[in-house]
């Protein structure tokens, strides 16, 4: 349905991929789609490329939290590789905009069986300023398993190269791009064959709540106390080098298995009591008991009370792009973070 194969922008989850993003939808020739439908409908293709039925894909889509955030439809009649070229043909259309992509998380080594022309721009980020900040979200209690969520990133993305083709990925660094905006910019543009239009992808602040890139968004971690930086690197170091990162010169430290076991359950009754700050004491009850006595009733009616407050409580930014272009936003984006 659109008019050329899409692009996708893949990577870890705070990896800079919203500011990226903003940079990449103010040029006019491009659209983007930013929710999570892709990393829910990617995450049901098997590793062999086996699709979901339809009615497996309505059902999954019917508690999602990205699904409930974005709005997006499931036609049952269809079948997924349908559903989700109809998306991005929607944003395409919506936005008036020549190419299409989309920005997948999880699970995006998979995306070829679905989308096998498509174009891969990987975004990449020193693991442990990635750590640090899933640790800012909430989504980890501590270093050790905060950087999970960039290690599996990563894996993915050894996945994906493995089933295309060289000269369909670029690799962007999120420091490079905060340090030298205009020449990674310029880079993008000539990978997705559109003229470069810097002063455009760069007016993002005037329609939105971000600001311009800067260098000081890079390297927080070397803030860290050392024995951080040591556990952070005892776990990343050699996925680090490999991507080119130099250590801290520190003694890099794993912890034993009683600190480990220690640290999870740390983690465990730190996020239980977020939990229940976050959605009440009765709901999460309602989430735990579900899920593990698999009570799926129970477990559905506590997904869409957390899906909604969960909502409720999210920092929107503006939704400038399409306001800019004179057309109502459908949503805005769920992350207010310059490092998302």
């Amino acid at each position: 349905m659109t008019s050329q194969p899409p692009f996708f922008v893949v990577g870890s989850e705070r990896s800079g991929s919203t500011l990226f993003s903003l940079m990449l939808e103010h040029h006019p020739r491009l659209a983007l789609v930013k929710g999570g439908e892709f990393d829910r409908a990617v995450a049901l293709v098997g590793d062999d490329g086996t699709r979901p039925t339809s009615a497996e894909l309505l059902a999954f889509a019917e508690t999602d939290f990205e699904f409930y955030l974005t709005g997006a439809r499931i036609d049952p009649d269809e079948p997924l590789d349908e559903n989700v070229r109809r998306w991005l043909e929607a944003a395409r259309t919506r936005q008036e905009a020549e190419q299409v992509g989309g920005v997948v998380h999880k699970k995006y080594g998979r995306l070829p069986f679905v989308f096998p022309d498509a174009r891969y721009i990987h975004l990449l980020r020193d693991g442990r300023d990635v750590t640090m900040s899933c640790i800012k979200k909430g989504w980890g209690h501590d270093v050790w398993h905060a950087a999970d969520v960039w290690i599996e990133a990563e894996t993915q993305w050894d996945v994906l190269r493995m089933r295309v083709a060289p000269e369909s990925t670029l690799e962007v660094r999120y420091e490079d791009l905060v340090a030298d905006t205009a020449g990674q910019l310029d880079r993008v543009c000539a990978f997705l064959d559109i003229d470069t239009r810097v002063d455009d992808m760069l007016s993002y602040p005037d329609t939105t709540d971000y600001e311009l890139p800067h260098p000081v968004m890079s390297e927080a971690w070397s803030s860290w106390p050392d024995d951080v930086v040591r556990l952070a690197e005892g776990r990343l170091g050699d996925a680090l080098r490999d991507r080119g990162y130099e250590l801290s010169g520190l003694e890099p430290r794993t912890p034993s298995p009683v600190e480990l076991e220690l640290i999870r359950l740390r983690g465990r009754l730190g996020g239980m009591q977020a939990r229940f700050g976050e959605h009440g004491v009765v709901t999460t009850a309602a989430d735990t008991v579900g899920r593990r006595l698999r009570v799926q009733p129970l477990s559905d009616w506590a997904t869409r009370r957390i899906n909604k407050s969960t909502s409720d409580n999210l920092t929107h930014t503006s939704a400038g792009v399409l306001e800019a272009r004179g057309k109502t936003p459908e949503s805005a984006s769920p992350d207010s973070e310059l490092d998302a």
